[in-house]
């Protein structure tokens, strides 16, 4: 496994590490928690938000370079297991599928490109960049949201693109009347 691969792996859907080790949370916390998430949308608004924001990154990156030309891949996944404080709800989350672009992006139109990227994931409330990567031919950065939500992108030998919900209710759970 490559090191630029690695804190992503590390990262989970709710914004915490695996390596935070097991941490035990009071019940305020997680009732704290499970309030959070009955304020944000359902796990399925919130995964249409975040690959609709990975589509809007891509095709911008296409209109910058026409050679990029992106296809799903990898299923999606979802699971309800989140982490910290909100492995004790009924929380999910959902990875989204690879948007992959065989063609890399080269250096010449990675910062127009970036700044682009940046631009949509703010406009999805993922304010908060962190860079893995930023060297020549080689460039990995994520994008969080407060709420949980991540989006990566990432360029190498090819270009990709993908998403991480933060822990959210499924809609049926949020229609259910609040205890």
């Amino acid at each position: 496994m490559t090191a630029a691969l690695l804190p992503m792996l590390l990262l989970t859907g709710c914004g915490e590490t695996m390596l935070d080790g097991p941490q035990t949370y009071s019940p305020a916390e997680v009732r704290q928690a499970a309030e959070n998430m009955r304020t944000w949308p359902s796990l399925e608004t919130t995964e249409q938000q975040v690959t609709t924001a990975i589509q809007q990154i891509a095709d911008s990156a296409s209109a910058i370079n026409p050679t990029l030309q992106w296809q799903w891949r990898r299923d999606r996944n979802s699971s309800g297991t989140c982490s910290g404080a909100y492995e004790d709800t009924d929380g999910w989350y959902v990875t989204t599928q690879l948007l992959v672009s065989d063609t890399p992006i080269p250096d010449t139109d990675w910062p127009q490109i970036l700044q682009s990227a940046t631009q949509i994931a703010r406009s999805f409330g993922m304010d908060q960049v962190g860079v893995l990567i930023d060297r020549p031919g080689h460039h990995d950065v994520s994008f969080g949201s407060p709420d949980g939500n991540t989006l990566r992108f990432a360029t190498f030998k090819t270009a990709v693109l993908d998403a991480t919900t933060g822990c959210r209710y499924k809609q049926a759970d949020l229609d259910k009347p609040h205890e």
